[in-house]
This record gives C-alpha cells, structure tokens and sequence, in this order.
C-alpha cells in the first residue's frame, strides 16, 4: 500500500499538460492557412496562404483570392500583385519558438530582418503568434500583432 501511494504521488507531482497543446514545435512540412488576425482583426476570409517548412528554410505565398482571374490589362496585374506577398528565408527553433530571417520577401523592406513567432501546436494544428513591422515607402510606421492558424496538409 505504501507503494501504490508512493507511486500516485510521484504522478501527482508530474507538471501537468493540456491534453491538446504539444510542447514541441516541429514545423517540418506544408501548412494551409485556416484564419488569421492582424492588429487583432480578422483577415479577409478571401485570403489564402500556404507555408512550406524543411528542417531548415522556410517559404510563404499569399493573395487575396478575390483578385484572381484573368489579368487582362496593367491595371488587373497591378491591383492582384498588390494583394500578394510572398517571401522565404532560414528559420531556427529554440524554447517554444522560432525566428524567421528573411532572405526573400515581395516587399524589400523585409530582407535581411530576423522575426520571432510563439509556436503553439495543437494536433494538426499550427498557431503563430507575434509581432511584425509595418512598413511605408521603405520606412517602418509601427508594429502589429499577428496571428496565424494554419493547418497540417502534408507531412515530410
């Protein structure tokens, strides 16, 4: 008997886990954007972005569906560029999160920056939160909260 309650206390003192949160932050694979927030503010739900990670690189792609089809005139390619940002770069993880450093971005005010993300995993799941700059004509204005719910769509 003193054993069973040895053994239940050493249980009991454990540090408990939610059931549905994963400590690890393994990124490896292609993630499919499912909601967002910027600034605390939901996204156009026309927008669409993927996120590709290996062990060490990482690439984006996003675009406002609304402003797809044909792209007949300036103005068309003009007004769907706009809408589109892509970009990629390395990436390490440390203690529940990563930093981007961007080597590519379809806004060149970005390169060269290093931006750390929160990475919460819940299941097939991908939660990405922090803060990034805001830029206007090359020069930053402010920063903003991000956040990012991405789906698991392909596995390594």
């Amino acid at each position: 008997m003193r054993r069973l309650l040895l053994i239940a206390g050493l249980f009991a003192a454990l540090p408990l886990r939610s059931a549905t949160a994963e400590t690890s932050c393994d990124l490896q694979g292609a993630w499919q954007l499912v909601s967002a927030k910027y600034d605390n503010q939901p996204a156009a739900p026309t927008y669409s972005a993927v996120k590709l990670f290996t062990k060490t690189r990482f690439a984006f792609f996003g675009y406002d569906t609304a402003f797809h089809g044909p792209l007949v005139s300036d103005a068309d390619r003009l007004k769907f560029f706009s809408n589109l940002n892509a970009g990629g770069g390395s990436y390490v993880v440390s203690s529940g999160a990563w930093t981007e450093k961007i080597d590519q971005f379809s806004d060149p005010a970005y390169i060269g920056m290093s931006i750390t993300f929160q990475c919460v995993r819940e299941g097939d799941r991908l939660i990405q939160k922090g803060t990034i700059p805001i830029f206007d004509g090359g020069k930053k204005v402010r920063d903003i909260s991000l956040e990012e719910v991405y789906r698991r769509v392909d596995r390594p």
